[in-house]
C-alpha cells in the first residue's frame, strides 16, 4: 500500500524512522487474517490532528521520540472561473519539518507507490509495469508506465511521483521477495541512513516506485519537502457498452471506439510526467489563487457552519462523481458507490438544483 515516512538524526543522537501517519486503533489491529489496516506493522507518530479548509488539509504529527515535529500540508488546485486549473491531475504534498532540538538533524522524507496500471480494483491486471527515474528543471522523481497492459484498456494510464528538493535517492523496484520480506528490505534500508538503494526489479509485474528527499535542518529551525503526484488514465468507458463477441476484447479493452468516451484532462497533457513538467513552474502561482478563493470565503459573515458545509462538499467537484468529456463538457453521476458511479448520469433531479457548479464554474454549467 502507499505510504510516506519519516527519517531524522540529530547530530550526536540516534536516528529515528517513522511512517508519516498516526496511530490506529486497537481494534483495527484485529483481523481473521491479521490486521486489515494498510501498513499497520510499521512504526507511527503517538500525536495526530487534522484541520481543513478544503481544498486544503493538514496534518499535524508529533511524537516524544522524534527530533521534529511534521505537518503535512495538502491540496489539489481549485480556482473558481478556471476549470482547467482546478481540474488538473495532481496532488500536492508539502512535508513540513520542524526540529524540537538544539543540534542540528539529518533528515529524509520518503514516498513509496506501487505502479498499479492495469488494475482499479475492480477489473484488470499489472503486467510488464515499469517505473523510470527522470529529472528536470526544479523537479525530479519517477515516472510509472507499462509495457504489457493494453493500451485500450480503462485501466491503462501512467502516474509519476516526483518531488522539487535537490538531493534525492531512490528504488525503481523493491527487493521480490515474500512474506512481508520486501517491506522490511525497504525498511531497513531507509532506517539505515535515510537514503534508499537500487533493488532489481525482479519478474514483479507491479514494482513498488520509492523516492526519498533528504535535507538539513538547522536547531530548532524548520524545512519544507514538496512532493507530487500526478495521473493520467485517458481511457473512459460508457456505462451502456454495445454487445462484444466472447473473445473480441483484451485486458478490459473494448473492441467498438464508440464506446470509448475518454477524459478531458488527458488531451492538456501527454502523459502523468507531462502534468509534472507543466504543473511544477505553476505551483506558487496555484497555491496563491486558491488561497484567496479559500480565505475570501472563510471571511464572509455566514454562520461557520454554513461556511463548513458549502465549502467542504465542494470536493465533490473533484471526485469520481464528476467528469469532463474530450470536448470539455462536464456531466455527473447522481453519486458514487465504492467502485462505480451511482444510478443514472447527470440526473436532473439532483443536478437541475446543484448551485455551486453555476456559482463557480460558470462555463461548465
Amino acid at each position: 500500500m502507499p505510504f510516506f515516512a519519516l527519517y531524522a538524526r540529530p547530530a550526536g543522537g540516534e536516528a529515528v524512522t517513522r511512517l508519516l501517519e498516526g496511530p490506529i486503533e486497537h481494534f483495527e489491529y484485529e483481523g481473521f487474517f491479521g490486521s486489515q489496516s494498510a501498513n499497520h506493522g510499521l512504526p507511527r507518530f503517538r500525536q495526530c490532528a487534522f484541520a481543513a479548509a478544503y481544498p486544503f488539509g493538514q496534518v499535524m504529527l508529533a511524537d516524544e521520540e522524534v527530533p521534529v515535529d511534521v505537518r503535512l500540508e495538502a491540496f489539489n488546485p481549485f480556482i473558481p472561473c478556471d476549470a482547467d486549473r482546478s481540474g488538473m491531475p495532481m496532488a500536492i504534498l508539502r512535508y513540513v519539518l520542524t526540529s524540537k532540538v538544539d543540534t542540528p538533524v539529518t533528515a529524509s522524507v520518503c514516498g513509496a507507490l506501487p505502479n498499479f496500471i492495469g488494475m482499479d480494483d475492480t477489473d484488470g491486471i499489472c503486467k510488464e509495469n515499469q517505473n523510470k527515474y527522470r529529472a528536470g528543471d526544479g523537479y525530479r522523481g519517477l515516472h510509472m508506465t507499462s509495457r504489457g497492459v493494453d493500451r485500450n484498456a480503462a485501466q491503462w494510464g501512467t502516474m509519476a511521483l516526483a518531488t522539487t528538493a535537490e538531493e534525492v535517492s531512490y528504488r525503481t523496484a523493491w527487493q521480490e521477495a515474500g512474506w512481508g520480506s520486501s517491506k522490511a528490505d525497504f525498511w531497513d534500508d531507509f532506517s539505515e541512513d535515510g537514503r534508499l538503494e537500487e533493488r532489481e526489479p525482479g519478474n514483479t509485474d507491479m514494482p513498488t516506485a520509492s523516492l526519498a528527499a533528504q535535507v538539513d535542518l538547522a536547531p530548532m529551525a524548520s524545512v519544507a519537502v514538496t512532493f507530487l503526484l500526478a495521473w493520467h488514465f485517458p481511457n473512459r468507458y460508457t456505462w451502456t457498452p454495445a454487445p462484444q463477441e466472447e473473445g473480441c476484447c483484451d485486458g478490459g479493452a473494448c473492441c467498438d471506439d464508440s464506446d470509448r468516451i475518454g477524459n478531458y484532462y488527458t488531451t492538456q497533457y501527454d502523459d502523468a510526467w507531462d502534468v509534472v513538467e507543466q504543473v511544477t513552474p505553476q505551483l506558487d502561482t496555484l497555491e496563491a489563487d486558491t488561497v484567496k478563493f479559500v480565505e475570501a470565503f472563510c471571511s464572509s459573515d455566514l454562520p461557520d457552519v454554513v461556511k463548513e458545509a458549502a465549502l467542504f462538499n465542494l470536493s465533490t467537484l473533484r471526485s469520481q462523481t464528476c467528469f469532463r468529456t474530450p470536448d470539455g463538457r462536464f456531466y455527473g453521476w447522481e453519486g458514487c458507490n465504492d467502485k462505480a458511479g451511482c444510478c443514472l448520469g447527470s440526473c436532473t433531479h439532483v443536478w437541475n438544483y446543484e448551485q455551486s457548479t453555476a456559482f463557480l464554474f460558470g462555463d461548465l454549467a
